[in-house]
């Protein structure tokens, strides 16, 4: 109407221009978008013109024409260098100069302008703004798809959602939107369930506010279906998508009704293989007769049928449809596209199960060459101040190494087995920088999940060079990667605090940095116990999850304000995990040896390190021997006299026999480095061929790491020692229901009045006391630390498991130490005792070891720690400890003093079972 008038206004021109990019979408914007910034610039309206060279930017990049998306977006920031007071228009081109870079594969630089954007918006525009909440929603779609940080991006799309509904309202297509991202981000963390729930509230909104069969609803129901499907609720997720299959068709949604009939396909190959076929092959012929055989789309269906003549075993028709999907990607996205690396990816894998190694190779030559140039990108903003960027450090890189390492070990010749080490390296270094790069321990325990395989094959790799070459370096090198696959966290989280501490940081800037992880970890606890607390209200919740959010953004920025100014912290905190056998050798003495042990697919490896020497046990592994080892522990915890005297003789042949033969006659001490399902393991109870416990013949101690054990000090402890002794003991009524523990007073007693005639030091704070700020107050001038209490393990959530002290009737949080908190610490402790039942375990990670409160305490500074490893009795549990203290106030050394006492135990109770003495361990760290 405007139009038939002559007089077009700008709003009118931008509204049309809009509302066609999101109908029609394709180029048919682009001459209206061009239209109304001809009139911005009549009117000299310069917020105007930066909005518009935003969307004609994201129009272009939609065309794949990047070149002039650039320009678009150069032109939006060269008038807001001048005209800068259009916060929203400048805020939008920040952002969308992110996502140009991010399609560039320049994941770094565009991470740092999606940043500035939130920054300069919260700045300019104030934290409620609705623009808030879109930087927060498109980092949070960066996390998930780019950086794969899955923790974070549920964090961020959290954030978003909070903010869009204040601006948008619960029911709002952005609220949807977020709801979208932050069920893919679930169920890429496998919590398939959750990410369901989530989705469904997605779709509700959807088909409130969306037409009957629009995109954003049929997507919903897709994502539903996909979700159902991965938790095998085959018949629930054929009825999705055959929800899509029965609305009308129309241009928006054809292709989705396509993708319900390929997921409908997958729905039936477990129950109905036939009719999976039939699904796929009738895609088909529909993609060919309305778009030709060569549709982007008939390259998934080639590959899901190449899938299924693989499950029924016609080796020559999965290659056949694999060659098609491979013929269809290099036209449209050429060979050097992550598509094509995929597919040559998926060849590889089934050249290598099919013992066609030679050709796997070739075909992982093709995934690295369609990678490296993807990430081989080159920043060039001076603005941009870049460390390497970190799409260098891909996962399907790493991958694609991997399986070319592994193609090349089948082969079994020497020149195969060097370049297969060599490629396997490569893949573990970059797997390092990955985790290394990754802000979130979740993110990084993720990553040892998906690769430890790596390790293994390399491992394995060594092994076979070693033998070939009879080159120590590989033995020693095989040690080396084994070290490399556990404990990344706690190593990285001890790193970090070295470099602080060694490169000239001022001790206000370290300061700093331990009170950010104090609010962390509070808000992290507050985040958790608000979302069980059913009297809190959602706004009471999102204001607790914003203050963390914010917290760890502050905290992400000062680290990178570390690096910048102190480059010595940057070089310390980024060293390379290394540990070698002769470092291992020289913090050993005599009488001692190191057994570390690796738990693969197919072998158990134990790397036995002696003052003087070095073996290595290589056995395949009996495919129930991680059931063996939970069997004996739950043995141990139900009394199961028999079979725990059976089940301790045959994991002794299992895992230890072999070891036990190679060692020096002189051995008296075993320094243990579990891997797996032996942490839970107290090797003191296997019995051996003479119908023996271990704890006879040898001293045991643990460690999470090779790498944190110190030479023995052989000058005993000063006298001058002081120790800390906390006993609650909970036998009035201001104890809140938690059980009695009526020994752990004569306990604590006892242990204070030996130290005392020995002219130490002694604190003791019984019931009141022993509180948990006077805890926190007091544990920092102690060197050692007796703690008799409860411990409470939360399965569910790790870092939230509890120990207790005396109750504070006003404030419960003060009642309770979490295991997060732990790690706020700062200890000089030579010896902690968690005199509590299972205070030793927790939750146990791939590639990281046990997470318990011995984790905590050993990062804040506790370098001997007695745990226990179940629920202990508590009358054997008092005379355990207070015999244990006797001999290290006579001199003992601490794994020394914990074994005897032990030893005494079984001496005065010959019948005990290994439930009532071997639960108590001791875990020592440098």
């Amino acid at each position: 109407q405007e139009s038939q008038a002559g007089e077009i206004t700008l709003d009118s021109a931008i509204a049309l221009a809009k509302y066609v990019q999101k109908t029609i979408a394709g180029d048919s914007c682009i001459g209206l978008y061009l239209n109304a910034i001809r009139l911005a610039r009549k009117q000299e309206n310069f917020g105007r013109q930066i909005y518009l060279h935003d969307k004609l930017a994201d129009s272009y990049i939609y065309l794949n024409q990047y070149d002039i998306g650039k320009k678009h977006l150069d032109s939006a920031l060269s008038i807001a260098e001048i005209h800068d007071t259009h916060y929203e228009a400048i805020g939008m081109s920040l952002a969308s100069l992110g996502g140009y870079y991010v399609d560039m594969r320049e994941f770094d630089k565009g991470l740092y302008y999606m940043e500035k954007a939130l920054d300069y918006r919260l700045k300019n525009l104030g934290k409620d703004h609705e623009d808030i909440g879109n930087s927060f929603f498109t980092l949070g779609y960066f996390y998930l798809s780019t950086r794969r940080e899955f923790d974070k991006s549920i964090e961020y799309n959290e954030k978003a959602l909070e903010l869009r509904i204040k601006s948008y309202g619960k029911e709002s297509i952005e609220a949807a939107e977020c709801y979208n991202n932050l069920a893919l981000a679930y169920s890429e963390t496998d919590d398939i369930e959750k990410a369901l729930k989530i989705q469904k509230k997605a779709s509700n909104i959807f088909e409130k506010k969306l037409p009957k069969n629009g995109y954003g609803v049929l997507l919903g129901y897709l994502n539903i279906g996909k979700y159902s499907l991965k938790l095998n609720q085959h018949k629930e997720a054929i009825t999705w998508f055959e929800k899509i299959n029965q609305t009308e068709k129309n241009t928006e949604n054809e292709f989705l009704k396509i993708s319900a009939n390929i997921s409908l396909g997958d729905a039936y190959l477990s129950i109905d293989s036939d009719k999976a076929k039939t699904l796929y092959n009738n895609t088909l012929r529909e993609l060919s007769n309305k778009y030709g055989n060569k549709h982007p789309i008939n390259i998934s269906v080639y590959k899901k049928l190449s899938n299924y003549y693989k499950e029924v075993g016609m080796f020559d028709s999965t290659i056949f449809y694999l060659d098609l999907a491979e013929e269809i990607t290099a036209e449209i996205f050429s060979k050097h596209s992550l598509l094509y690396a995929d597919i040559a990816s998926i060849y590889a894998k089934i050249y290598i199960e099919s013992k066609k190694y030679e050709k796997a190779i070739i075909k992982t030559d093709e995934a690295i060459s369609a990678i490296k140039p993807i990430n081989y990108s080159r920043s060039d903003n001076s603005n941009y101040q870049s460390k390497q960027d970190k799409n260098l450090n891909r996962v399907d890189l790493a991958n694609a190494y991997f399986l070319k390492g592994r193609a090349l070990s089948k082969l079994n010749t020497l020149q195969s087995l060097k370049s297969s080490f060599e490629y396997l390296i490569q893949a573990i270094e970059i797997i390092e920088n990955i985790k290394r790069n990754y802000s979130k321990s979740s993110s990084t325990n993720y990553i040892s999940n998906k690769t430890e395989i790596i390790f293994d094959v390399a491992i394995q790799v060594a092994l076979k060079l070693s033998e070939k070459t009879n080159d120590n370096y590989y033995k020693n090198y095989a040690f080396t990667i084994a070290e490399k696959s556990r404990a990344f966290n706690l190593i990285s989280e001890i790193n970090n605090a070295n470099a602080k501490k060694f490169s000239g940081i001022p001790i206000e800037v370290y300061q700093k940095d331990d009170q950010f992880k104090r609010d962390i970890s509070f808000y992290s606890e507050l985040v958790y116990k608000y979302s069980l607390n059913k009297n809190i209200s959602k706004e009471e919740l999102d204001n607790v999850k914003s203050n963390l959010i914010e917290k760890e953004r502050q905290y992400d920025s000062f680290i990178k304000d570390l690096e910048a100014e102190y480059p010595k912290y940057h070089q310390l905190n980024n060293e390379i995990h290394n540990i070698s056998v002769e470092q291992v050798q020289n913090s050993l003495s005599a009488n001692e040896s190191l057994i570390e042990y690796f738990i693969g697919e197919s072998h158990l490896t134990a790397f036995v390190i002696t003052r003087n020497t070095f073996d290595i046990i290589n056995q395949f592994k009996n495919k129930e021997f991680e059931l063996k080892i939970i069997d004996l522990y739950n043995a141990i915890n139900k009394f199961e006299k028999g079979k725990v005297k059976k089940l301790s003789k045959e994991v002794y042949q299992l895992i230890a026999a072999q070891v036990i033969k190679i060692l020096p006659k002189n051995t008296v001490k075993l320094k243990i480095v579990p891997h797996k399902e032996l942490a839970y393991l107290p090797f003191d109870c296997l019995i051996d061929i003479k119908q023996n416990y271990l704890i006879k013949g040898f001293t045991t101690s643990y460690y999470y790491s090779a790498s944190l054990i110190k030479p023995t000090i052989k000058k005993l402890d000063s006298p001058s020692k002081n120790v800390l002794l906390f006993a609650p003991i909970y036998d009035n009524q201001l104890a809140m229901g938690l059980p009695p523990l009526a020994k752990s007073e004569s306990e604590a007693k006892a242990i204070n009045t030996l130290f005392q005639k020995s002219g130490r030091q002694t604190k003791i704070a019984l019931r009141e006391e022993a509180s948990k700020v006077n805890f926190e107050n007091s544990i920092e001038k102690f060197d050692i630390v007796h703690l008799a209490t409860h411990t409470f393990i939360n399965k569910e959530a790790i870092n939230f498991s509890e120990i207790n002290f005396w109750p504070d009737q006003e404030n419960t949080s003060e009642s309770t130490l979490t295991l997060s908190e732990t790690f706020n610490l700062n200890l000089n402790t030579q010896l902690l005792t968690l005199s509590s039942c299972e205070s030793g375990v927790g939750e146990l990670i791939k590639g990281e070891g046990m997470m318990s409160f011995t984790r905590g305490f050993s990062y804040s500074g506790a370098q001997n720690i007695v745990c226990s490893m179940w629920k202990v009795n508590d009358l054997f549990t008092s005379e355990t400890m207070i015999e244990m203290y006797k001999n290290i106030n006579e001199g003992m050394s601490y794994d020394d003093a914990l074994r005897q006492a032990k030893l005494k135990l079984i001496k005065k109770n010959p019948d005990l079972s290994p439930k009532d003495w071997a639960g108590f361990i001791l875990i020592s760290n440098n």
